[in-house]
């Protein structure tokens, strides 16, 4: 590049002529002079061109660019005669096709630089006549080479520019470097745009020097190249430490030029860590190598004849071209320090094991590799904008929670490994298998996009999701297309399940699984084999949606599976829609088994561990054709524990159990519509609003079966309560209501006299039914490990002696002890009248639920206060349950530490809405093991605290609401309560607590008393009372935190219009913000619509107001009655206005009586009083002059200028009022009026000075022509102005801002003196008579020769301002 000379640059060869100087010098910022005489500078001594550049370099100033010229070679350089540039200066050399050479002697470098240097010129700097020549310059600061030719010695050991120190920094642009050992040796910062650079040095003709031509030496080193051409025999370039970067240029490394047989020439590219860690980033360039080696070296793992190369090395190459001969590689990286990383490039030889994860390589046609970073055009997967040749590749490199999309269709094995986290899209591909699974899972996968994973192998399934995977599938079609079963019996060479699940996993909708096969399931949730589940986990398997479609079975729910269906499709299975042998659950789906062989589901039980045999059934639809619904799976035990709650099961249940402990409960909204046949061991129970359209049917196996409160279609002819027990049912459409007529409860088809006997003949999870009121029995102890629950069907239960429990202390009804889980609903029990032994009803040590149960304790025995006991386990009151206890100040129940037992959990759940009439006891040290929790909306008598119970009880009891007979302790109450409400309508149970006091509000009624609680602390209280003011409705109280918001309730009465709530006579409004202690009282406005006694009184209200405050005495007036208002406006207000207006909006009289009263007589309708004030206008200031006081007659006019910034004192307190004007003065004026705009030039008045502190303004009013001179040319600056000047003057700058100057007229006639107005101020002065501007000075006189004092100009520009202006 060439650089462009500023300054004095072309008048360079005269200057030269003028002084015969071998050099000039210019500063950059020296301004270009009129006359070359101005330019040249004064004649030097004639001096040699070394002398005359040192001289100039030193007269050069410091910090400024400043160009030296070369004018001649300087030759002979000597050691002692090296040119430094100072670390101030800023030089640029132009060498002026000049060169610089040294003496055979010569050691080193002919420049040094310290400052900043450009050198230009197209010249030369030659150290190489010298063997100790090493180079050109030697750049310790700032250095750029536009141009020219550097040289050093060949076997000198050094580079023809060295780059010294750190903080070097050198641009080259252009030229060309030659003959020393390195062309560029660099430390610092470099950057080469272009040029030749060569390097000659071969280690075979100098075996003591080395030298690539380009060289990066430093820790803190950078290098940029970005184009020009480098050769050299020991190599182009080479990177030893720091950074460096190629965008373009060409390297090659040649033969020797001295015997092209020498076999020294190495790389054109060299990476390797001599001197520390090295990173190269090559983008372009072309690189090749004319020697046996390779063109590009990436590290070097000799660590012995280089002297320990050994440090790491890295290249990240995006492009360029790598060139070796035949059998030579283009590149290689060192095995322990290389580390060549290739993202894009053309390349010789095949350079895959370098290729970069997101990067792909081809072969083209002439035996070239050419690498292209991959898109989305070539890509396989892509993740995080990143794009992989494979799909395992992009998961290998996913981040957590990333996502990684499938471009491509591909055949892969993936492996998501453990620990891993991410998202497949499939993004409409299809990934299919190698060999082995498709998709093995380890970590955590989600699969969205609607692609196909598929799977073409034997015995390999399209995922494996392993123990501890986790697996989400929101998308994708999953299949084996090449599977190939042929029955149950046959795999026909190529069969396996779709999915196998060994974790977690969750099927969403649109996820479709299909195949064709009938020898092996689709779905296999669980183990095949149990055993080799070494963890023991189950496998989680939940369907939320999709469709399932073939294979021998949709799912089939193995050895430790646990399955949930809650949506889906199933359908085309050859054997049945699902086999289960451990734990499932359907909450939904459709199921179509219409073909099966099987029917829709196959349940067995092998054991309680992995093959629990467990079946519960809510909802879906399952269609069996000519099949059945549900049917025992050969090979298990029995048939499991099925419990059908909910769904439509088109099509029979059918048990056949060999062995006992198979279990079918039909029950709720279960809908069968064949048969229920029971023709083995099982026990079979149709309860709780179960329908069964077909017939219903039990052998004599030994199996049971009963119905309870449910619909059947049929029963077989000669049916017994032996075989089936039916109560309370339709069999038919007609009701039957107990076949067992004899029997008093029933428990899994049988029946017995007594509860204690079915108790202890029922399994777990058993429902026993009492089928009549038990008016005698006797107290029951159950055992531990007893799970069951008792449906009392609304029967009445009645306690007599003998009471249960532990030896010696026999007096309770019910004993349940430790570990057992026990629900009591639908019934009553009670202790009879004359009860010597029962003491309480229940004496608890289980879990134990309460459902819509009423106990009464009236007649338990004496000595005893608890109906019920709860000394440990979890108890749960729901619905509508009740205890009555013999009096309010009994104990209903208590929350007792007992001896060891671990804890006691008492919890009301939201359902419940019963009562407890006695008092709740809490009786335990122990918060953490001891809880009472109530929440629902149930009613209940006192809550205390056992004594030592007390600081325990503030954590063990929480209640969030309901209703009670006295005021819960706010320790107790739930950080969700924020209100309190006390009835006046509830005497039984008053106090009630809601989760805000918007919703204690909704439940409140007129009298009562709300209370905020769990406000913050220290927060200030304040109450609210609400006055009905109707003579019947007791006052309403709120007590609440200052800064509440209450919505004020909007009560009636009979006759009266609610027109409102009254603080006093203010009206206030919904929502009320609480600021203090208030009561607000009702107004009532008569409407006649019915009787009323006595005067009416009106509401006089008040609106609000601002500024001020209104009040009104009284009220409530009756008509004709006096209303006084006081009105007391703030500080710096005055009432404006005051009305009083009817209901109708006319206005009512008012009488001022002064003082700020004012009355009104009250008319027959409520008044509104309304009040505007306004601010009071403030008293002007007053002027800072002592000699303008408010009295005198041009008072107003100096402050209307002084304010305008027309006129200014003549000191800070004196106007002088009386003094003459000057002409200067009244320009000085108009021109300040106008804000002082930019002065043209000179008027041309002589007796105006340029710098006068008038001069602006007489030029500016000159040339508006506001003002003229004299007729002698003269302005008269300090003459004093006349009255008809003044005149003149205005009416000029009038016209000059386009004002209205037509008003002249005869006005100015009456004035005695008029004659004497001059010609030229005719006009202007008529105007200024007319336009009321200029008014006469008395006795009829203008006098318009007068002169004007700074008073009358006050007055005369005022009056311009009002009446012109």
């Amino acid at each position: 590049m060439k650089r462009a000379k500023k300054g004095l640059a072309a008048l360079l060869s005269v200057c030269m002529l003028l002084s015969l100087l071998p050099v000039t010098v210019f500063a950059e910022e020296t301004p270009a002079a009129d006359t070359l005489e101005e330019a040249a500078p004064a004649p030097m001594e004639e001096k040699g061109a070394y002398d005359a550049l040192m001289q100039a370099i030193e007269a050069a100033p410091d910090g400024e660019e400043t160009t030296v010229v070369l004018t001649g070679d300087i030759t002979g350089m000597t050691t002692d005669q090296i040119i430094t540039i100072p670390e101030k200066k800023n030089i640029v050399l132009d060498m002026d096709c000049h060169s610089i050479t040294v003496a055979s002697n010569f050691t080193g470098r002919p420049i040094v630089n310290k400052g900043t240097l450009t050198v230009t010129g197209d010249g030369v700097i030659d150290s190489s006549a010298s063997e100790t020549g090493v180079g050109a310059i030697n750049n310790q600061n700032i250095l750029t080479i536009e141009n020219g030719t550097y040289r050093g010695a060949t076997y000198a050991g050094g580079a023809a520019i060295r780059n010294t120190g750190a903080s070097a920094v050198l641009t080259i642009e252009d030229g060309t470097f030659e003959k020393a050992t390195c062309a560029v040796y660099n430390e610092g910062t470099v950057t080469i745009e272009d040029g030749t650079f060569t390097g000659t040095t071969c280690s075979q003709c100098n075996g003591n020097v080395w030298g690539y031509t380009i060289q990066n030496g430093a820790a803190d080193s950078q290098m940029t190249i970005n184009g020009g051409t480098f050769t050299g025999v020991q190599g182009a370039v080479s990177a030893s430490v720091g950074y460096f970067e190629i965008n373009g240029g060409t390297f090659k490394s040649v033969k020797c030029v001295n015997d092209s047989k020498h076999t020294a020439t190495f790389y054109a590219l060299y990476v390797a860590g001599e001197v520390g860690v090295v990173k190269a980033v090559i983008n372009g360039g072309t690189f090749e190598t004319e020697g046996t080696y390779t063109a590009a070296l990436i590290g070097n793992d000799n660590t012995g004849g280089d002297g320990g190369i050994n440090e790491k090395a890295t290249a990240v190459i995006n492009g360029g071209v790598f060139k070796a001969p035949e059998g030579v590689p283009a590149l290689k990286g060192a095995e322990k320090t290389g580390n060549p990383i290739i993202y894009g490039g053309t390349f010789s030889s095949d350079v895959s094991k370098y290729v970069a994860e997101n990067a792909a390589i081809t072969e083209g046609p002439d035996g070239t590799f050419t690498v292209n970073e991959l898109d989305e055009t070539n890509g396989v997967a892509e993740v995080g904008g990143r794009y992989y040749a494979s799909l395992q590749k992009a998961v290998d490199n996913a981040g957590k929670g990333e996502t990684v999309t499938l471009l491509q269709d591909t055949a892969e094995d993936i492996v998501i490994p453990e620990g891993a986290e991410l998202t497949l899209n499939l993004n409409g591909k299809t990934l299919a298998n190698h060999e082995n699974h498709t998709i093995t899972n380890k970590g955590t996968l989600t699969i969205t996009g609607g692609g196909t994973v598929d799977n073409v192998t034997h015995a390999r399934a399209a995922i494996q999701n392993e123990p501890g995977g986790n697996v989400v599938l929101n998308g994708g079609a999953y299949t084996r297309s090449k599977e190939n079963g042929q029955n149950a019996e046959a795999s026909g060479g190529n069969s396996y399940y779709n999915i196998v699940n060994h974790g977690t996993m969750e099927i969403n909708s649109g996820v479709s699984v299909t195949q064709n096969g009938q020898f092996s399931s689709m779905i296999e949730n669980g183990w095949y084999n149990g055993s080799q589940n070494t963890g023991g986990k189950n496998s989680v398997l939940t369907i939320n949606g999709g469709t399932f479609s073939g294979g021998l079975n949709t799912i089939k729910n193995d050895d430790y599976g646990e399955l949930v269906i809650n949506d889906g499709t199933f359908t085309s299975m050859s054997q049945a829609a699902f086999l289960n042998w451990n734990v499932a659950t359907v909450n939904g789906g459709t199921f179509d088994a219409a073909g099966a062989s099987n029917g829709v589901i196959l349940n067995g039980y092998i054991d309680g561990t992995m093959d629990q045999g467990k079946l519960t059934i809510n909802g879906g639809t399952f269609n069996a054709g000519e099949k059945t619904v549900i049917t025992t799976m050969g090979g298990g035990t029995h048939s499991g524990d099925i419990e059908i709650t909910g769904g439509t099961l088109n099509g029979s249940v059918v048990l056949t159990d060999s062995s006992e402990g198979a279990r079918l409960t039909i029950t709720q909204k279960a809908k069968v519509t064949g048969n229920v046949t029971n023709s083995g061991k099982a026990d079979v129970a149709i309860t709780d609003g179960a329908t069964v359209s077909g017939q219903v049917s039990n052998s004599t196996a030994g199996g049971t079966m009963s119905v309870v409160n449910s619909t059947i279609g049929s029963v077989p002819e000669g049916t017994t309560a032996e075989t089936i027990v039916i109560v309370n049912s339709t069999v038919d459409g007609t009701l039957t209501t107990n076949t067992a007529e004899n029997a008093a409860v029933m428990v899994g088809g049988k029946t017995y006299e007594t509860l204690g006997a079915a108790i202890t003949a029922a399994k777990a999870g058993d429902t026993i039914y009492v089928l009549k009121d038990i008016p005698e029995a006797a107290g029951i102890a159950v055992p531990s490990g007893k799970n069951f629950t008792i449906d009392f069907g609304g029967h009445a239960y009645t306690l007599k002696d003998p009471g249960a429990g532990s030896a010696g202390t026999e007096s309770n009804g019910f004993q349940f002890l430790k570990d057992s889980t026990i629900t009591l609903k639908n019934g009553t029990i009670r202790i009879a009248e004359g009860t010597t032994s029962i003491k309480r009803i229940i004496q608890n040590y289980a879990n134990l639920t309460l459902e819509d149960m009423h106990f009464f304790a009236e007649h338990q025995a004496d000595g005893e206060d608890y109906a019920l006991s709860f000394n440990n386990g979890s108890i749960i009151f729901k619905g509508d349950t009740d205890i009555v206890t013999t009096s309010d100040e009994a104990i209903a129940f208590d929350v007792c530490k007992y001896s060891s037992y671990p804890s006691t959990n008492v919890t009301f759940d939201e359902s419940y809405t019963g009562t407890i009439n006695g008092k709740i006891v809490y009786d335990s040290t122990d918060a953490d093991t001891h809880k009472l929790t109530i929440q629902g909306n149930g009613t209940f008598g006192a809550i205390e605290a056992a004594s030592g119970a007390a600081e325990a009880a503030k954590s063990g009891i929480e209640v969030t609401s309901g209703h009670f007979a006295k005021p819960v302790n706010e320790d107790y109450l739930a950080d969700s309560v924020k209100a309190q409400l006390e009835s006046a309508s509830n005497p039984e149970a008053p106090y009630s607590y809601y989760p805000s006091l918007e919703a204690a509000q909704a439940a409140a009624q007129p009298g009562d008393t709300i209370t905020e609680v769990n406000a913050t602390s220290g927060e200030k209280k304040y109450t609210v009372t609400l006055d009905y003011a109707d003579g019947d409705t007791k006052d309403s109280v709120y007590t609440v935190t200052e800064g509440t918001e209450l919505t004020l309730p909007t009560p009636s009465r009979s006759g009266y219009t609610f027109e409102g709530w009254y603080d006093g006579s203010s009206r206030v409004s919904s929502p009320y913000k609480v600021t203090k202690d208030v009561i607000l009282t009702a107004e009532w406005d008569y409407n006649g619509s019915s009787s009323s006694s006595g005067s009416t009184r009106y509401t006089v209200s008040v609106e609000d107001t601002d500024n001020g405050s209104v009040k009104v005495s009284p009220t409530r007036a009756s008509k004709g009655s006096t209303v006084t208002v006081t009105v007391k406006p703030d500080e710096g207000y005055e009432l404006d206005k005051l009305t009083v207006t009817d209901k109708n909006g006319d206005s009512v009289k008012l009488t001022d009586k002064g003082d700020g009263k004012y009355t009104f007589q009250m008319p027959a309708s409520k008044v509104t009083v309304e009040a505007v004030f306004t601010a009071v206008e403030p008293e002007p200031e007053g002027l800072p002059f002592t000699d303008v006081t408010s009295g005198d007659w041009f008072y107003d006019a100096v402050a209307y200028v002084y304010d305008k910034g027309m006129m200014e004192g003549t000191t800070d307190t004196t106007f002088a009022p009386t003094m003459n004007l000057t002409r200067s003065m009244i320009a000085q004026v108009l021109y300040n009026l106008e804000e002082r705009p930019e002065a043209p030039g000179a008027a041309g008045f002589p007796d105006v000075a340029a710098g006068a502190w008038y001069a602006d303004a007489v030029n500016w009013a000159a040339a508006r022509g506001i003002v003229k001179g004299y007729d002698t040319g003269a302005f008269g600056p300090e003459d004093s102005v006349t009255r008809e000047q003044l005149a003149a003057i205005l009416y000029r700058y009038a016209q000059a801002k386009g004002y209205d100057t037509t008003q002249g007229g005869m006005a100015v006639r009456e004035f005695s003196d008029s004659a004497s107005i001059s010609d030229w101020a005719q006009t202007a002065m008529s105007w200024a008579v007319n336009a009321q501007v200029l008014s006469g000075k008395g006795n009829g006189v203008l006098d318009p020769q007068g002169t004007a004092t700074r008073a009358e100009v006050a007055q005369m520009l005022m009056n311009f301002g009002e009446h012109v202006g």
